[in-house]
């Protein structure tokens, strides 16, 4: 149905007390009746489609009856065509009361006064001219949107003005210039994105100012420079990114340009901020850092031993959770670091246990489940002592000695491992969803959290539970699962 047929006497006419008419994505084509204009008490009207390519377009022949809105605070007209409405900014400028507008608009005029106006969506439009000097009296923005606008050269001067400004996105346009400096002593932004353009140089040394920023992202341009020492003072960074892709997560993402320097001790005091990225740069240096946890990212490719070169102070690193991670070294790799606790859960480091991890003398938490290992665990790995190994949903194979080994926390669960258990000693082990077979097991008084369940094991719970009450030997026993079982016989007193 076109908005034409949708008579204004016979559909809303008969409204005008309306303050509130969305008709946003209902399949209209066609003129805006310029009769709408006289719904005078109207506060909220959204005309707009998010289908940018629609075959039903909604056009405006003049705007001139969006003068008949005094108290207009939002308006929408997002893929409205306006391409005929050469008054449209004039027109907006008579909307004193307007506070959100989101247009797909043409090549803006010289001047506007929107004194109230805190959010301006220009985004996907065609600007012809990269001249913006009616952004000087926006002052009250807190919100401007200008992505995929064929803006051209620098970033518009006059953007230094708006001094409210929380969010700002200039993304997927053609800036070819360096970023300038005034842009980071904008301290209230909270959200700068300015990637997919083709920012060039250094990056300013003022981008620390940017203490309340969470939302960073000027990945895929040429940028150059230390980035890294300025991390300490951006201390609110929540999602920064500095890469080719965007994934809706929390993320300090530093791939696709070209930059370099060293991991400084500020870095640590970035309490909020959730992940970091850096690969696709020339970073180096690195040879003080200790602790690394690049943890629950999209991180994808090989990770090989050139990866590790710099890495000599390295004690722990966690990298769980990048599910398309793989970790590639030679079988007689020696690391040029000795680490205290590894995480790759959740990477693929198999087919074989990493042989690497002799050389680590130091090791004592180890993760590396869902790791896409099987086969036999060599010997020398369950001759260390440990205080965590966690080896669960794999498919490895366990020899019969291993039952003899005490640690603190063992989790084997998931591996299909096959045979009897004689006896445990360790304080935590989780041993769920295997093939073990015969009686259960006898367990030491120092175990206190046992997971036997969903295995093959059969006769009664009594030995194991009973056991050692003829010594008075003191059960430390606080949590058992044997559930999904073969048990049988009477539970014990």
């Amino acid at each position: 149905m076109t908005l034409e047929a949708l008579t204004f006497q016979n559909s809303f006419g008969s409204h005008p007390n309306l303050t509130y008419l969305n008709l946003s994505n209902a399949g209209f084509g066609g003129v805006i009746p310029h009769q709408l204009g006289n719904l005078s008490k109207l506060h909220y009207l959204d005309i707009g489609s998010s289908y940018y390519y629609d075959p039903i377009s909604i056009n405006v022949e003049d705007l001139e009856w969006i003068s008949g809105f005094p108290f207009l605070e939002y308006l929408d007209m997002t893929n409205v065509n306006l391409s005929k409405a050469s008054n449209w900014l004039q027109v907006m400028n008579k909307l004193h009361s307007l506070s959100s507008c989101e247009l797909l608009a043409i090549d803006p005029l010289p001047h506007v006064n929107f004194s109230s106006l805190l959010i301006l969506d220009l985004s996907e439009n065609y600007f012809i001219s990269s001249s913006f000097d009616w952004f000087v009296d926006l002052s009250s923005l807190t919100t401007l949107n200008l992505i995929s606008s064929n803006i051209h050269d620098q970033i518009p001067s006059h953007l230094r003005n708006m001094s409210s400004l929380r969010f700002l996105d200039l993304s997927n346009n053609y800036f070819a210039s360096p970023i300038p400096d005034w842009l980071f002593h904008m301290t209230s932004l909270e959200h700068l994105d300015l990637r997919s353009n083709v920012f060039q140089g250094k990056l300013p040394n003022d981008i620390g100012n940017l203490s309340f920023i969470t939302d960073l992202d000027l990945s895929d341009n040429a940028l150059e420079g230390d980035i890294l020492r300025y991390l300490g003072n951006l201390c609110a960074l929540q999602v920064s990114k500095f890469s080719h892709r965007r994934q809706g997560k929390s993320l300090v993402n530093l791939i696709g340009n070209k930059l370099s320097g060293s991991f400084p001790d500020t870095s640590g005091e970035c309490k909020c901020l959730k992940d970091l990225d850096l690969g696709e740069n020339w970073l180096s240096g690195i040879s003080s850092l200790r602790y690394l946890n690049i943890r629950e990212n999209f991180f994808k490719g090989i990770l090989s031993e050139k990866h590790h070169a710099n890495l000599t102070s390295l004690e722990e690193l966690d990298a769980s959770s990048n599910l398309q991670l793989t970790v590639r070294v030679s079988s007689n790799w020696t690391p040029p670091f000795q680490l205290k606790r590894l995480y790759m859960g959740s990477c693929f480091v198999g087919p074989q246990f990493p042989a690497w991890l002799q050389t680590q003398k130091n090791l004592y938490d180890l993760n590396l489940s869902y790791a896409g290992i099987s086969g036999v665990i060599p010997t020398w790995f369950w001759t260390r002592s440990y205080q965590t190994v966690d080896l669960s949903h794999n498919q490895i194979i366990i020899p019969t000695w291993f039952w003899t080994r005490s640690y603190q926390t063992v989790d084997l669960s998931d591996n299909q491992i096959i045979g009897s258990i004689p006896s445990l000693y360790s304080t935590y082990m989780h041993l769920a969803s295997n093939n073990f077979t015969g009686s259960l097991p006898h367990i030491s008084s120092g175990v206190t959290e046992l997971d036997l369940s969903n295995n093959l094991f059969r006769g009664s719970l009594s030995p194991m539970l009973c056991q050692g009450r003829t010594n008075k030997e003191e059960k430390r026993l606080q949590s058992l699962d044997v559930s999904g079982n073969l048990l049988s016989g009477e539970l014990p007193n």
